[in-house]
């Protein structure tokens, strides 16, 4: 998964990390509340090919209304921080819910609210060098292409 875990729970291996690493997302969600970019590391897989671990991604903040196709960080639990495609938008109680899914995952995670979603990859630095998210090599896969062409067919299906 990519995930950065910044309060890991009890029994957590990643609860070793120093305290520093642990209380960072509160900073992270002000820098990025701020207007200001934030560089984090890639842990896991669930992104791959797209994202792998090393990769150090450019968090920004929104510019609008968050979009299907952008991968976006989340807060997907208390602590919990995760980078994953946004895959679709579903209202529910009248409220925006926004589903994302790992490249490499199989089914969507649960939805998020627009306040769980902190900023969008602008950006990829791989191997030393800055990459744009831009990059024909970051875009999704057919699968999630199909899944988005579906999508818009029975939004045009509800309207007739």
């Amino acid at each position: 998964m990519s995930a950065w875990r910044a309060l890991p729970g009890p029994g957590d291996p990643c609860s070793a990390l120093p305290a520093v690493e642990r209380e960072a997302a509160p900073v992270l969600e002000a820098l990025l509340q701020g207007g200001d970019a934030a560089l984090i590391p890639v842990t896991g897989a669930s992104m791959r090919p797209a994202l792998v671990q090393g990769d150090m991604v450019v968090i920004s903040p929104f510019l609008g209304l968050p979009k299907p196709g952008q991968i976006v960080l989340a807060r997907t639990a208390p602590g919990l921080l995760l980078v994953h495609r946004l895959v679709g938008v579903d209202m529910r109680a009248g409220r925006r819910v926004y589903r994302l899914q790992g490249d490499a995952e199989t089914a969507p995670d649960a939805g998020v609210l627009r306040e769980n979603l902190l900023g969008r990859v602008t950006a990829v630095v791989r191997d030393g060098r800055r990459l744009s998210i831009d990059d024909p090599r970051f875009a999704p896969g057919p699968a999630a292409r199909r899944l988005a062409s579906a999508r818009r067919a029975r939004r045009l299906l509800r309207r007739a």
